[in-house]
């Protein structure tokens, strides 16, 4: 039900949060409207978000009535034209964001694969015959039995497809046909020995605020399942260094993409036959992710902004 923010504005000063966790799907498909079913799984509102999401805020839902929260300040999980139009519409002020377009372009794979590739054997296509050519060879020094085919927006285990390294199936070719014009991930399907990310928020200025590294608990579907702070033991200086550094690199051309505020560097350790080897940068999320609050530690610039625009 709607919240009766107004009262208690002054005192605790809260924002109205909306939580489209399904951001990439609307990035993909622009006229994208979820489902009932989707609608009410928005609603929920994790236990792990309650760090980034403080008691005193509200969670927007299909609930709230038109004006319920005015004149409160808004901010989106992903600011995406729909999830502005709906704080907008409920009455909130929405948050200063790039433009559709930016956020399409930072979130898409072919932004992170334009900054290289460090897993042997990765590349992105976006023709079928560079894609039978990916993956007509087995996946290079004896790194994986099969490839993965990851979609160009995707989250948690969701837009990809594994297949057998030689030709591929008529299904798999209709499935990757689906995707090929805005760019297919084709990547070793390795075995991950950690996942860690490193979270961080970039102000419109350009200036940046990093967080800490964080280790976080991935099934074997590739959702995500919790956050922690990486230990000291965690990550050897050489991977903290990395993974510090790749996440320096991204906001750098984050800025120059015309993006600003949070994101996030995932990376993994995983088995090698020779060992054991570091991936620094798998994936770049260019919004909030579940554990970022965890990651910035305490830190909370974005927060910080909006109460500069209450000003």
């Amino acid at each position: 039900m709607a919240a009766d923010v107004s009262a208690s504005r002054d005192a605790a000063r809260p924002v109205v949060w909306l939580l489209n966790f399904d951001a990439d799907r609307e990035l993909a498909s622009p006229g994208y409207t979820p489902s009932r079913a989707v609608a009410r799984r928005l609603a929920t509102l994790p236990d792990e978000l309650s760090m980034l999401v403080r008691p005193t805020d509200v969670v927007l839902t299909e609930a709230h009535a038109v004006g319920s929260v005015r004149g409160v300040p808004g901010l989106a999980w992903c600011p995406t034209p729909r999830a502005l139009e709906r704080l907008v519409r409920a009455g909130a002020l929405p948050p200063r964001s790039p433009s559709r377009e930016v956020l399409a372009r930072v979130n898409a794979r072919r932004f992170s694969a334009e900054l290289g590739a460090s897993l042997p054997g990765a590349q992105l296509v976006d023709a079928a015959s560079a894609l039978v050519a990916a993956v007509a060879a087995p996946p290079p020094d004896g790194l994986a039995a099969r490839w993965c085919l990851k979609s160009a927006w995707s989250a948690s285990g969701s837009g990809r497809r594994l297949v057998e390294p030689g030709p591929l199936s008529d299904a798999d070719l209709a499935w990757a046909a689906r995707h090929l014009a805005y760019g297919l991930q084709v990547e070793p399907w390795v075995t991950r020995a950690a996942d860690f990310a490193q979270h961080g928020h970039l102000a419109r200025d350009g200036s940046l605020c990093l967080g800490e590294p964080t280790r976080q608990r991935i099934d074997e579907l590739g959702r995500w399942c919790g956050s922690a702070l990486a230990d000291h033991d965690d990550l050897a200086p050489s991977e903290r260094h990395a993974l510090r550094h790749e996440a320096e690199r991204v906001a750098e051309q984050l800025a120059k993409a015309g993006y600003f505020g949070p994101f996030n560097v995932d990376a993994y350790r995983y088995v090698t036959r020779a060992g054991v080897a570091f991936e620094p940068r798998c994936e770049i999320n260019a919004r909030y992710t579940m554990g970022w609050a965890v990651g910035m530690h305490g830190r909370r610039p974005d927060l910080d902004e909006v109460e500069g625009a209450r000003e």
